[in-house]
């Protein structure tokens, strides 16, 4: 650790969204119950990886055997600090703040140019969210 320098913007005043799952419009509109599907996986995964970090690894690497856990738990415990904040634990997985998203995506459109500055309703959705109480960690 004392090799790395973590840098997380929000303590610079850019608290801003930066991973989301993303699908076109036509493939959820005509496959609905596959992004549920997916979305409830990868929410359930999510969970199950903060509640118990050391089974998640293990599990990789019974997918990857040359997968250098030293490493990995380092970087999963990065990943960690920047999932498990205090909304989250406060309001569960994907809660999402319209604050933020609408400073997300004003940020995006300053940067690079953009023409026109979508609404947030034609880029975040929860309709495929399962319900928050699953989300609570």
């Amino acid at each position: 650790m004392s090799d790395l320098s973590v840098i997380k913007y929000s303590d610079f005043g850019v608290d801003m969204y930066g991973l989301a799952l993303v699908t076109t419009k036509k493939f959820a509109d005509e496959n609905p119950e596959t992004v549920r599907g997916v979305v409830a996986a990868l929410n359930r995964g999510t969970k199950d990886t903060i509640a118990d970090p050391v089974a998640a690894l293990a599990l990789m690497q019974e997918r990857d055997p040359m997968m250098k856990m030293d490493i990995e738990k380092v970087r999963l415990g990065l990943a960690l600090d920047l999932t498990k904040t205090k909304h989250v634990v406060a309001h569960g997985l994907s809660v999402v703040e319209p604050k933020k998203l609408r400073f997300t995506i004003d940020a995006i459109v300053d940067a690079y140019k953009l023409p026109t500055k979508p609404d947030p309703a034609t880029v975040y959705t929860e309709k495929f969210l399962p319900p928050v109480a699953d989300r609570k960690l």
